[in-house]
């Protein structure tokens, strides 16, 4: 995959996103062993305006896969831009179910709020 691509993508679910006004989750998942980071120039930047997509009513982000490099490399760029209230919605899980399990345990916990 290409920024050009992710910007796209999160740009159409942000659109998305916008349009609701209930408590959001997204879910990012890497299928048949996506690169980690993707192809091209520009990298900081992209992930940058990529970050900025802040929807006030999305809880989570989390991203499916064993994503170590891509994991540093966001929290290196929230640190780097000053964005640690965005990233700290944004969770690394290795399956489906552990997404789904952590949505679960953030509505309980929001219910106690």
């Amino acid at each position: 995959w290409t920024w050009a691509q992710a910007e796209e993508a999160i740009g159409a679910l942000l659109k998305a996103q916008q349009r609701v006004t209930h408590p959001v989750y997204t879910i990012l998942r890497y299928l048949n062993n996506s690169s980690v980071l993707p192809k091209g120039s520009g990298i900081l930047s992209s992930l940058r305006t990529i970050m900025y997509y802040d929807v006030p009513h999305e809880r989570l982000v989390i991203l499916i896969g064993q994503n170590i490099v891509l994991s540093r490399f966001i929290l290196m760029t929230s640190n780097i831009y000053g964005m640690s209230k965005i990233f700290s919605k944004y969770r690394f899980v290795t399956s489906l179910e552990a997404a789904f399990s952590l949505i679960e345990r953030d509505k309980a916990s929001s219910l106690n709020d």
